[in-house]
């Protein structure tokens, strides 16, 4: 198994896979809502 920490806080890593052409990392968000960096409003 891959062991890289990816440095983004927001993701955590549910899966790995390593294929021929390289690693697959799957993430999912930790955070239900966020807030546009323009208005504030939250999504």
């Amino acid at each position: 198994m891959l062991s890289i920490p990816l440095g983004l806080p927001e993701l955590k890593v549910i899966k790995q896979e390593l294929h021929s052409y390289g690693y697959a990392i799957h993430v999912e968000k930790t955070e239900t809502q966020e807030r546009c960096p323009h208005c504030g409003f939250a999504t």
